[in-house]
């Protein structure tokens, strides 16, 4: 008797999971932690509109030297020009610069925060105009990075998790805005022309 031949076992194949790519994952953790709150996690902070002009270059940016800031309007706390500047550092890759106050200081390289903006801004070329505080009382604020007249970079950050600097979240918050205002990189080592602020 012919025994016939034996079926052939197909390999079983199994799901191969990869690991993402860091640079995918980068992102997806930057949007979570602009979700987190202040203290207890309660709130929300977002960094929108970043715009960066072609000038910017993360090399000229102060690091160990204090930072000037011009302030416009306050934050919801009511807290005083002078708190605010010791609430605040410069990221920790600028040395964690401090902020000190220089009101007259327009035709220097500056920070200019105004609270409760009324407009996209116009802090570098002069006084930036602020409108009337949210109604859910959360803190508004529009950033931007100056030299002289010209603004090199600016964003826009909203937060229920603080109300200024008389609470823990408010230093958090404006980290996050300082990050996305200072990035690592300037357009054109980023390759992103789109970003790039068209002359006026």
């Amino acid at each position: 008797m012919t025994l016939g031949r034996s079926p052939r076992r197909r390999p079983i194949r199994r799901p191969v999971r990869r690991a993402l790519p860091i640079a995918l994952l980068a992102p997806a953790a930057l949007a979570l932690a602009g979700c987190a709150g202040g203290t207890g996690g309660e709130g929300w902070t977002s960094v929108t509109t970043p715009m960066i002009d072609t000038a910017y270059d993360p090399r000229q940016v102060f690091r160990g030297a204090p930072m000037p800031l011009e302030l416009r309007g306050a934050p919801p706390d009511g807290a005083s020009p002078a708190e605010v500047a010791a609430a605040m550092t410069l990221p920790a890759r600028f040395g964690s610069s401090p902020f000190v106050l220089a009101p007259n200081a327009r035709h220097e390289t500056r920070v200019v925060v105004a609270f409760n903006p009324a407009e996209r801004l116009s802090g570098c070329r002069g006084p930036a105009t602020t409108g009337a505080a949210r109604s859910d009382g959360a803190l508004e604020a529009l950033v931007a990075y100056c030299r002289g007249e010209r603004e090199l970079s600016s964003v826009l950050v909203r937060s229920t998790a603080t109300a200024g600097p008389r609470d823990a979240g408010f230093a958090r918050a404006m980290n996050q805005a300082f990050q996305a205002l200072l990035p690592n990189r300037g357009p054109d080592e980023q390759g992103d022309r789109d970003s790039r602020r068209r002359p006026r």
